[in-house]
């Protein structure tokens, strides 16, 4: 740690991180703090910011509006088969478009992943594909991110507990089963980051959403009828 060479942070605008980021200036005087990051940040909260951390509000620069969009990923939207086979039936047609590469399937839960991996075992290969959420072993995970990485697991269903530092290029197409948005589950930025494990290698790649009418309801506030 004596060679730290800068210090980065994301949310940079909840203010329980400056007391860390303080912290951390004192242990380590001498690394500058060279990116902080946060959703939403304005002029004034920028001068806050340096005050609190005691950064030259004139070396400061406050960069927005840039986009990071992936333009290689095609994202998509569909109404989610209510009946059962009809989904497993368009899940394996969608797998089907993919000439060379690899499929992730996003289910928001544990038991929607076992209940999925189970039905299309019945009609795919078992061999090529697989499970990962967080339940599973240190051991069991470490074997599964080994197949899929070297290529003997095309179809990978999965929590949002795979996501974070799974870096495969040739990944063709993203699913996510549900769309979900509510004040427990910040779904835009998971979508976005979990798509974007799609099309690494440069070449085309598809990001499929898909909702219900249940979906529907949980965002808009209101049942129908």
């Amino acid at each position: 740690m004596k060679n730290l060479a800068l210090f980065s942070n994301q949310n940079s605008f909840i203010s329980k991180s400056w007391a860390y980021l303080r912290n951390l200036k004192e242990l380590f005087p001498f690394a500058p703090i060279l990116l902080l990051l946060t959703v939403t940040c304005h002029q004034i909260d920028l001068q806050e910011i340096t005050s609190r951390l005691e950064i030259n509000y004139q070396q400061a620069s406050l960069i927005r509006n840039i986009s990071f969009e992936d333009n290689q990923i095609v994202y998509e939207v569909r109404k989610k088969k209510e009946n059962k086979a009809q989904f497993l039936n368009e899940i394996i047609n969608i797998y089907n478009e993919i000439e060379i590469g690899k499929c992730i399937i996003y289910c928001p839960s544990v038991k929607s992943c076992e209940n999925l991996i189970i039905e299309l075992q019945t009609k795919m290969s078992k061999e090529i594909i697989a499970m990962y959420h967080g339940e599973l072993s240190a051991k069991q995970k470490s074997a599964v991110l080994f197949n899929w990485k070297s290529g003997k697991i095309q179809i990978m269903i999965a929590t949002n507990a795979f996501g974070m530092g799974v870096n495969v290029p040739d990944v063709r197409i993203v699913i996510h089963t549900v769309f979900r948005f509510d004040a427990t589950h910040f779904f835009i930025g998971n979508l976005v980051q979990e798509s974007g494990h799609a099309g690494r290698d440069g070449l085309p790649a598809k990001a499929i959403i898909m909702y219900s009418r249940k979906d529907i309801r949980t965002i808009m506030g209101i049942y129908l009828l």
